[in-house]
C-alpha cells in the first residue's frame, strides 16, 4: 500500500551481471517482490537507461503507475517493462518522450503478465523505437495517443494498435 510520489530519477545506468553479463536495472521505478498494492505517481524520469517503471513483483502483486513524466529515457528493457507475472499493473495518465535513440517503449513477453495501459501520451523521437508484446502479453490497451516525429518510426505499432481500443495516432508530416 505504498505512495510513491513527487519523486526525480535520472541518470540510472544498467550494469551487467557479474554471474552472466545481462543487464538489470536502470529504471526510475521499479516495484520489486512483495509490492503489493503500490501506487507510483506524479514522478519525472528522464535519462534512465532502462526507463520509467519495470515490474518484478510476485503473482498477487498489484501495482498502479499514473500520472508520471518520463522524458528521454532510453529504454534498453523497455520505458514500460512487465517483466514479472503479476496481478495486474495499472499504467495509465502517464506523458512519455522517447529519446532519439529509445529502443522498446513497451515490453511485456510472456503469459501470466496482466496490465493495463490507457490514457498515456508517447511523443515518439526514436527512429528504431519497439513496442514488444508476445502473442500472450495479457495487456489490454485503450485510448492511448502515439504521435511519431518526423523520420521516426516503433517497430510492433501494427499490433499495438490492433489492441488499442480508441486509440489515436498522428506523424509529423
Amino acid at each position: 500500500g505504498t505512495v510513491i510520489q513527487y519523486n526525480e530519477g535520472y541518470r540510472n545506468l544498467a550494469r551487467k551481471r557479474d554471474s552472466d553479463g545481462k543487464l538489470q536495472d536502470g529504471c526510475m521505478l521499479d516495484a520489486d517482490l512483495d509490492s503489493k498494492y503500490t501506487v507510483w505517481q506524479y514522478n519525472y524520469s528522464h535519462d534512465n537507461s532502462f526507463g520509467l517503471f519495470l515490474n518484478c513483483t510476485e503473482g498477487n502483486d498489484v501495482a498502479i503507475v499514473r500520472y508520471n513524466l518520463s522524458v528521454n529515457d532510453k529504454g534498453n528493457k523497455g520505458i514500460i517493462y512487465i517483466n514479472y507475472v503479476s496481478a495486474g499493473i495499472y499504467v495509465y495518465n502517464n506523458t512519455i518522450v522517447t529519446s532519439y535513440d529509445t529502443e522498446y517503449i513497451i515490453q511485456s513477453n510472456g503469459s501470466g503478465r496482466i496490465s493495463y495501459f490507457y490514457n498515456n501520451i508517447i511523443y515518439n523521437r526514436s527512429e528504431n523505437a519497439k513496442i514488444g508484446l508476445s502473442s500472450n502479453h495479457g495487456m489490454t490497451a485503450e485510448s492511448n495517443l502515439i504521435y511519431n516525429e518526423y523520420g521516426s518510426s516503433i517497430e510492433g505499432l501494427d499490433y499495438f494498435k490492433s489492441i488499442n481500443k480508441n486509440g489515436i495516432y498522428d506523424k509529423d508530416p
